[in-house]
């Protein structure tokens, strides 16, 4: 097996970085269950994940929202490709800017996903998710602030090498436009910063973009 560049580089961080990132997703997650008055009344909970860059997230998402729902999981995990995930429970092979398989869900997470996705596809993502949620049902989508505000000044990521070297070939992420297209087709949503500290060596600043059926 052959993993690309990113996947590899998620694989050769230690233990002690993935669990403290996801300390900052439980925080993150956290503000997003309060904001939105998620209390699911059942159980189990049927969440999936939108993109997993590394196999050690899959259990970690699980016992995570287990934790804050004080719920048992049904938890799918959606990617285009799956090598990287080998071995791991409840993992799909499936590209995302296409209808989800599945539903309904309780919960839907893009955590830092669009902006792997081409711009004119991120759409796309969000009506899918939306369509695979329940009624009452939440999907979540989460951005960078680094990588938004550089949106908004070029056309293209790829347009500036440094910044292609940092991030990789992505993609930008409107989200203005994709707010707009919310409030366009009448669909629930809140949008807020987030910004987390004491964890990682620099604060994490992040968007998040919150929907609901």
């Amino acid at each position: 097996m052959t993993l690309s560049e990113y996947h590899q580089n998620y694989q050769n961080r230690s233990d002690d970085k993935i669990v403290r990132r996801m300390a900052v997703k439980r925080l993150e997650m956290e503000d997003v269950i309060k904001r939105m008055s998620f209390v699911p009344d059942h159980g189990p909970v049927k969440i999936g994940i939108l993109g997993c860059g590394d196999r050690r997230f899959v259990q970690a998402h699980r016992e995570l929202f287990e934790s804050l729902l004080s719920k048992s999981v049904e938890l799918t995990t959606f990617d285009i490709t799956i090598e990287h995930l080998s071995g791991e429970e409840g993992v799909v092979e499936h590209d995302v800017t296409t209808p989800l398989p599945g539903g309904p869900f309780d919960l839907l997470l893009g955590h830092v996903l669009l902006k792997f996705i081409p711009t004119e596809k991120q759409w796309s993502v969000i009506k899918n998710a939306y369509s695979a949620l329940t009624y009452g049902g939440i999907a979540i989508f989460v951005q960078g602030k680094q990588e938004l505000e550089y949106s908004d000044r070029v056309e293209n990521y790829q347009a500036h090498d440094a910044f292609q070297y940092k991030l990789g070939h992505l993609n930008p992420v409107k989200i203005d436009d994709l707010k707009d297209k919310l409030t366009d087709a009448e669909i629930e949503f809140k949008s807020w910063d987030s910004l987390i500290e004491g964890i990682e060596a620099v604060p994490i600043t992040a968007n998040v973009l919150a929907i609901k059926k």
